[in-house]
Parts: C-alpha cells; structure tokens; sequence
C-alpha cells in the first residue's frame, strides 16, 4: 500500500541528486547533503545601484534574489546603515540570513553570491558561491548616478563549494594565537637555530637532479629572495640593495611595484640579466637535433613576486571564495597590448580570489614594462619567479603571457606556491605549459614548482575544499638546510605519492583526485562533527621555518639574507654554474 508514495520520494530525491553542479560536493558533506537540496543556479532581479558624489554613506545597491531549487526567496541591500564583514569588509548579508553577496566594480568586478548549503539542518557549514556581472545603463544627476540593468533578471549558476567564512575566522584565529605562542617559544629555543622536521624521517629521493639544474633553481631562490627588499628597504638601479643584490653584476633594475597590504599585498620587481642564460632547446623543451640546438641567448627577463611579509597574513589570504577563472583580460584593459583569444578555453576554473586580484592589481605595471622589454630583447626568455603567495600570483601572470599575449619564452619557477585553483584550472595550467607528458627530461619543464618536505603551505588551500595541486613539482626531500642535488625529486603528475602529497598523509587514487577516506587516522577535525578538517600537515612550525627553507632561508631583507644563513658556505655547484 506504501510502495506508490516511497517509489514517489525516491524519484523526487533522485532528480534532485542527477541536477548538474558546477562544483565538487566534500566527502565529507555529502551525507548531510542527501536529505536536502543543494544550490545550482540562481536568479538575480531588479538590480539597481545609486553612487553619490558627495557623500559616499549614501551609495546603495538594492535587488531581489531567488533560487529556483531551493525555494528561497529574498531582497537584498546595501546602505548606509549595513555593515560589511569578511577579510575585506565587503561582504554583505540579504534579509535571508542564508544569502549574501559582494558587489564592486574594480578587481573582480561583478555580484558575488553566496548561499548557505542544507542550512536548515545542524550540518550547515558549506556555502555555494556564484558570480554575474550586471551590464547597467547609468543617468547623471546632479547628486549623483542612478544605474540599473538592461536586463530585468540575470541568472547564474554557483560554481563554487566552500566552508563559511565564520568557520575559517574561528580557525585562523586559533593559528594566529599558537603562532605567535609558538614563535616566541621558538626564538627563545635552541631549535631556533637548528629546525628539525616535525616528522622524525626523511623521505626518500631516489634520483635527484643534476648539478647544473640545481645551480639554476638556487641562483632564481635568490632571486626571489631579493624581492623581500621591495616595500622595505628598497630595491635601487642599477641593481642594489642590501640583501642579495651584489651577487648578479650582470642584473638591471627596470621597475618595481608595492600595492600594500590593503591591496593585496603585491609586490616585486622586474629586472634584465644582460649575462648569459641556459641555451633555448634546453629551457624550451626544444629537442637537441631540432633547430638551435647550441645557441646561447644573450641574456633573460625576470619579473620576481614577493610573498606575503606575515605568515598569518598568508593563512588569512587562503581563506576567501574561489572565483570563476576565465583566461581573458579585463574589459577596461588600457594596456593596449596584443591580444589574442585563446586556442582552448578554461572549462569549470575557479581560482583563489585573492590571488587572481593581487596579479590584477600587478598587472597594471608589469605588463607595459615586459612588453617594451620583449620588443626590446625578443629573443630573451621571461623567467617568472614567485615565492608563497608570490607563487600562485606568478602562475596567473604566466599564463596570461602564455594565453593572452602568445609568449613563447616563459620559464615558471615558484617556491612554497599554495594551491592556485580547482582541478579544472590544474588541468589547463598542465596542458598549456606542457606538464601532462610524464617522460620529459624534467630539466626541460617550462614550469618548475618547487616544494618542500615540511612545508604545509603547497597543501593549502585544502583538498577538502576543492582546490588541487597541479604538476611540474620538484620535491626537496631534505628537512635541513642545505639540500643537496640529491635530495630533490623530480615528481610525477599532479599528485605523486612520493613528493609533497604523499610526505603527509594525501593519498590519491588516481592524479588529481584525493581520496579523504584514506586520510591519516591522526587527521583532527576542526569542528566536531567532522565535516571541515585541520589536517595534521598543517603544521604551525612548518609555516615559520620549513616554508621559507628554500636553498636559504627566504624571506628576510638584511645584508647576507636571513640570520640563519650568516657563515654558510655558498654551494659548491655555484662554482661551475651561475647561470638561469
């Protein structure tokens, strides 16, 4: 007698189950997600906008929001008497306390939206994330500027899945405190001077790279190094400053950048090394019976991004909400470079919103600078350089040269680089540098990402929260400084298990997909019902000392680098090699 109704509520779930997402649902969540329905698209009305010219207090966004799935319905509004929350401040609640939304016109201009995932149940620790960009017609009036849409509704779709920021606040917070504890502890400890890994063992290796290739990633970390000085001590033409400057006679200072904290936090420089550089075949991946297979370039561009001065600061950076990548530039760019639409577009990216604004930001004053100097030099390479956040902002800068601009001479080396975007994104970063081909001398990697055995911050963002490592790693193997050619590890595909990912507890399948029901039984969760983890690998003295270990201890602007290196030798592959 019961069959009719329960065969009903099976189909009922099951249509909801088959609906297309645009994001990858946690393990974790989706047991709590199987009695509810979980956000797809969206429907934005009304949209309207009012910028005084006087007083900005008065400056307002008003529209309606529905959600076709979920049946919410509600208006949402921005004014004087709101008050903004997030990182940035700028993220503001609807009348439904499940709807929020960040409206601006510079950056990543556009109406971010945010939903609360299964909110009515005890599990309501997930939003879905979706972005629109209204196309307005604006009036003048004496007091200011009425702008409301051409069109009387938009519809999105949410094509991002991630935990609520309030739950990222609590837990950063905490880290902030035992960082601080932990660093207080650490200068007044003897393992000050002497970090020792937190695992007890190092992993194996077996391989490494050759002397020479080792010598070129150690003369681009201090490079990188060097960019610590920009925003402190300076940088000054034509190549001096009181770090490492004096080891590159042959290097001219062109420009260098510092937006700030309160923008981002971008900063670098962009230099020429009028010395000599690896030949082309062999930093093009060019084989050595085709063309050129001896020429010599004359020199090389380098454009280095600093990471962030806090390592606090560089946690928080990792909390925000992905955003939808597509390879293109701004509408209003006025850069007036050659640009290009590309071969394959980006299917399903989303990346790190605060990395892709901190390259937006740069790109303003990089660009015009490589642009003259590509025509200036056009047979030399462009080395981008990053490390931390730095990192992840040099990888959506080369592939804009790479996409945008159709740069054929891009070499990417990073150090300590977060996890940028989502699989989808990883996927398109490997095939347009060429990473996918696992039986490639790895000395001929157009993209070199380097990562350490202590080293959290590669881990981070979380798997867990849909963001994924891409290839073209080098595992250095060793906890201590220094590191030898034989302890770095040119690894596999995006997920191999014998470098970062398998050093701690990330166990995969398959490249590209983590498996978090063979997730180290030591992992705590952060919450108590288990469904956002603070795995073990991220290790808090990890972030203080084994992140910036990289061939030197990076990240400090004073004479001779970071005290710790003071009375090092300087590696002995230098002597045979100083070259990119």
């Amino acid at each position: 007698m019961h069959s009719v109704p329960v065969l009903i509520s099976l189909m009922a779930v099951a249509a909801s189950a088959s609906k297309a997402l645009h994001y990858t649902v946690p393990s974790s969540f989706k047991a709590a997600a199987s009695n509810c329905t979980l956000p797809s698209e969206f429907v934005v009305t009304n949209f309207t906008t009012y910028t005084d010219k006087t007083d900005n207090s008065q400056n307002t966004v008003c529209f309606q929001y529905s959600d076709p799935d979920t049946k919410i319905q509600t208006t949402c509004q921005r004014n004087s008497t709101t008050t903004g929350s997030g990182p940035s401040k700028n993220r503001y609640g609807c009348d439904n306390a499940k709807i929020a939304f960040i409206y601006q016109t510079t950056g990543i201009a556009g109406l971010t939206i945010t939903e609360r995932a299964c909110a009515s149940g005890t599990n309501a620790q997930f939003e879905a994330s979706g972005l629109v960009v209204p196309e307005l017609n604006c009036t003048d009036t004496s007091t200011g500027t009425l702008c409301v849409t051409k069109q009387k509704s938009i519809q999105g779709d949410f094509d991002s899945f991630e935990p609520l920021p309030e739950m990222l606040s609590a837990v950063i917070y905490i880290l902030h405190l035992s960082a601080l504890g932990i660093a207080a502890l650490a200068f007044a400890s003897p393992i000050f001077d002497q970090y020792i890994s937190s695992k007890g063992e190092r992993v194996d290796a077996s391989g490494g790279i050759s002397s020479e290739f080792f010598a070129s990633l150690e003369r681009l970390s201090r490079l990188v190094d060097i960019a610590y000085c920009v925003g402190t001590t300076g940088i000054r033409q034509p190549f001096s400053c009181i770090s490492r400057c004096d080891d590159f006679p042959s290097l001219e200072l062109v420009t260098t950048w510092n937006t700030g904290v309160l923008l981002s936090d971008s900063c670098g420089y962009v230099a020429v090394d009028h010395g000599t550089s690896p030949p082309v075949a062999e930093l093009l991946s060019v084989p050595q019976e085709k063309e050129l297979p001896s020429r010599k370039t004359s020199g090389a561009i380098i454009v280095a991004f600093r990471g962030t001065y806090s390592i606090t600061n560089a946690v928080i950076d990792l909390s925000t909400v992905p955003q939808k990548y597509v390879p293109y530039p701004p509408e209003d760019d006025e850069d007036e470079l050659p640009l290009h639409e590309p071969e394959k577009a980006c299917t399903n990216c989303t990346v790190h919103m605060g990395f892709l604004l901190s390259w937006q930001i740069a790109r303003q004053t990089v660009l015009p600078e490589l642009k003259r100097l590509h025509e200036q030099y056009p047979d030399y390479p462009i080395h981008v350089i990053g490390h931390s956040l730095g990192g992840a902002v040099g990888a959506l800068a080369a592939l804009e040269m790479k996409v945008i601009l159709e740069w054929e001479q891009i070499i990417v080396t990073t150090f300590g680089e977060p996890r940028v975007g989502n699989t989808g994104f990883t996927k398109y970063l490997d095939e347009v540098f060429g990473l996918q081909d696992e039986g490639k001398d790895p000395k001929q990697r157009v993209y070199r990402r380097i990562t350490h055995v202590d080293d959290p911050v590669p881990l981070l963002p979380l798997s867990e929260w849909g963001y994924r490592s891409h290839a073209g790693e080098f595992f250095i193997s060793k906890a201590e400084l220094p590191p030898k050619p034989s302890d770095i590890r040119p690894c596999v595909g995006d997920y191999d298990p014998d470098c970062i990912a398998g050093s701690d507890g990330e166990e995969t399948d398959w490249p590209g997909e983590t498996t978090p029901a063979k997730r180290s039984s030591n992992d705590v969760d952060a919450l108590p019902n288990g469904i956002w983890h603070l795995p073990t690998r991220f290790n808090l003295l990890g972030l203080l000392f084994a992140h910036r270990d990289y061939f030197w201890r990076l990240g400090l602007c004073v004479p001779g680098g970071d005290p710790i290196d003071w009375g090092r030798d300087k590696y002995a592959a230098l002597a045979i090699n100083n070259e990119l």
